[in-house]
């Protein structure tokens, strides 16, 4: 999927990958140099500084997402179908705000300092 999506691009792109061993083999490495990707492999185990959104921010949207469709169920569905998924979206962005610029902030202030650089 991420090849056809950047093919179209004339400069190299960066694909940033968690540390996982299964993600990496020699057939991928190839294939990135074929296509101009420039692999940056996050060392495992630190999340907590380098990948802040999932500190709080989607951590909370969990569960959030939890407590929605608990109440969903309790309120007597046996079943989430895809007419009602709109809805329960709606409460999780509105309702819960889950997404709020609240979280987002203390997302990346409670993973510490990360400074982009753009060159």
């Amino acid at each position: 999927m991420f090849i056809p999506a950047t093919a179209h691009l004339n400069r190299p792109v960066l694909l940033i990958m968690d540390g996982h061993n299964a993600h990496v083999n020699l057939n991928i490495i190839n294939l990135m140099k074929q296509h101009n990707i420039v692999c940056l492999i996050l060392p495992p185990h630190c999340t907590h500084s380098l990948q802040p959104i999932d500190v709080v921010l989607f951590n909370n949207v969990k569960i959030d997402w939890c407590d929605i469709v608990k109440n969903y169920f309790k309120s007597g569905h046996k079943s989430i179908r895809n007419a009602d998924i709109p809805r329960l979206m709606k409460r999780l962005f509105i309702e819960k705000q889950s997404f709020s610029t609240t979280r987002i902030v203390s997302s990346f202030s409670r993973s510490g300092e990360l400074h982009i650089i753009n060159t």
